[in-house]
C-alpha cells in the first residue's frame, strides 16, 4: 500500500462547542491538514471527545505552540484575545471564530501581535462562503446602489445556553455581509433607529441609514418558530431576494421572477481552503482580522446605544 503524502499544516482546537467539534469534523475530513490536538475548558468534554475521536488532548494553551502551525479558536468569546495572544505570540496562525474579540482594542492587539510576527489572523464569518452569498456577490457586482437592503437572522428556539447577545451572535454576520458584499459601507451612518424595548439576549430589531443613503433593516431572533436566513436587496424597478438557509435565489420585478443555479458546497471546508490559501499568499475571501475589527466596532456602537452600561473600547 502506498503512503499517504506527509499532511503539510498541523491545526489544533480550542475550544469544543458546537462550532469547534464542526471545525473538529471539517479538519478531519480535509486532505490539507492534519489534526493533531483539541482543548477544551472542560476536563470531561475534552477527553470524551479525545477519546471518541482518537485524538491528542492538550490542557495547557502553551502547550499547543510545541505542536502545530494553525490554532482554530472556537472558545467563549471572552477567551478568545487570551488565548489568540499566546498562540500568535509563538508564529502560530490563528483562525479566531466570530465575533474576534469582545472589545475593539484586544482585536487591535492580536492584529499587531500577527503583523510582527508575520502569521495569519482571520476570523470565522462563515457566512461568506454561503452559496447564496457567493452568487449574490457575482449578481450585484457593477450594479448601481440600492435604495434599501433588509437583512433576516431568525433562529429556532433552543435550550443552547448562550453566552453572546444576538447583536454579538447573529447580527455581526449581517454587518459583515454587508461590507463583503461590496453594498455599502455600514461603519457610517448618518442615522439609526431601533427599540429599546428590545430585550438583545434574545432579539433585536434596527434600521440604519448610511452615509450613502441606503437603508439598512436588520432583524435578529433566538426566539421564532423556525429558522429563517434572509437577503433582500431593493433596486428602483425589481429586488434581488436571497433565502440563505434554504440556498435560493431570486430577482423579481413587477412582470417577471428571475432564478438562479446555485454552486452547493461546505462553508467550514471552503472557509479552511481559503485560510490555508491565505497562509499561502493566495487571493482568498476569508474575513481578514481588519474586516472583523470593523463588523465588531459596529456591533459595538450598536449595543452601546441598548444599554447604559460603558462598554470598554
Amino acid at each position: 500500500m502506498p503512503l499517504k503524502p506527509r499532511k503539510k499544516f498541523r491545526v489544533g482546537i480550542i475550544g469544543l462547542g458546537r462550532m469547534g467539534v464542526k471545525h473538529m469534523k471539517t479538519c478531519l475530513n480535509s486532505s490539507d491538514v492534519s489534526l493533531i490536538a483539541v482543548h477544551d475548558k472542560n476536563i470531561k468534554i475534552e477527553n470524551k471527545i479525545g477519546l471518541e475521536y482518537n485524538i491528542k488532548t492538550i490542557r495547557e494553551i502553551s502547550d499547543f505552540t510545541k505542536n502545530i502551525d494553525i490554532a482554530i479558536i472556537a472558545s467563549p468569546t471572552d477567551k478568545h484575545a487570551e488565548i489568540a495572544k499566546i498562540l500568535l505570540s509563538n508564529g502560530i496562525h490563528c483562525l479566531v471564530e466570530k465575533p474576534i474579540t469582545l472589545y475593539e482594542n484586544d482585536a487591535k492587539e492580536l492584529i499587531s501581535i500577527a503583523d510582527d510576527k508575520k502569521v495569519v489572523l482571520a476570523s470565522g464569518h462563515s457566512e461568506r462562503f454561503n452559496p447564496c452569498v457567493l452568487k449574490l456577490k457575482e449578481i450585484i457586482k457593477g450594479n448601481a446602489k440600492p435604495i434599501s437592503i433588509k437583512l433576516t437572522r431568525l433562529n429556532a428556539l433552543t435550550n443552547f445556553n448562550y453566552t453572546d447577545d444576538v447583536l454579538l451572535d447573529l447580527m455581526i454576520h449581517d454587518i459583515d455581509l454587508v461590507n463583503f458584499l461590496g453594498i455599502s459601507e455600514p461603519f457610517f451612518f448618518k442615522s439609526f433607529y431601533f427599540n429599546q424595548d428590545n430585550n438583545i439576549k434574545e432579539e433585536s430589531e434596527i434600521k440604519i441609514v448610511t452615509n450613502d443613503n441606503i437603508e439598512l433593516k436588520l432583524h435578529v431572533s433566538r426566539n421564532c418558530k423556525e429558522t429563517k436566513r434572509e437577503i433582500i436587496i431593493n433596486y428602483d424597478s425589481y429586488n434581488i431576494h436571497a433565502d440563505l438557509f434554504n440556498k435560493h435565489i431570486s430577482k423579481n420585478n413587477i412582470s417577471e421572477s428571475k432564478d438562479y443555479s446555485l454552486t452547493m458546497n461546505d462553508a467550514l471546508e471552503m472557509q479552511l481552503d481559503h485560510f490555508i490559501k491565505k497562509i499561502k499568499g493566495k487571493n482568498n475571501l476569508i474575513a481578514s482580522a481588519e474586516e472583523a475589527l470593523l463588523a465588531l466596532s459596529v456591533i459595538n456602537k450598536i449595543r452601546k446605544l441598548f444599554s447604559k452600561k460603558v462598554i470598554k473600547e
